[in-house]
């Protein structure tokens, strides 16, 4: 989730605290920022940006359905993301 819609650069600004989420099939497995020198936790919903990035890492699904992560900052518009899921046969 691009913090302008998709459009441009990620800005690198000063490091920003994002809180992650998952609704529907599946859940959050971890969160990472990209810094080789960050050592906490994975497994926390919320990480700091480096150099303007986070990542979330999600579970596969169990069930068919929709999951949609979520990713909050201050000073930013909340994001979501509608992702379907399917069987490995569909």
């Amino acid at each position: 989730m691009h913090p302008r819609g998709g459009v441009g650069p990620v800005p690198a600004g000063p490091p920003l605290r994002e809180d992650f989420g998952v609704g529907g099939a599946g859940g959050l497995v971890g969160v990472a920022d990209g810094n080789p020198h960050h050592v906490d936790s994975f497994q926390r919903p919320r990480r700091h940006t480096w150099r303007g990035r986070a990542l979330a890492v999600l579970s596969p699904a169990k069930r068919p359905g929709r999951r949609t992560p979520t990713a909050t900052a201050p000073g930013l518009r909340p994001a979501a993301l509608e992702l379907p899921v399917r069987t490995a046969n569909s």
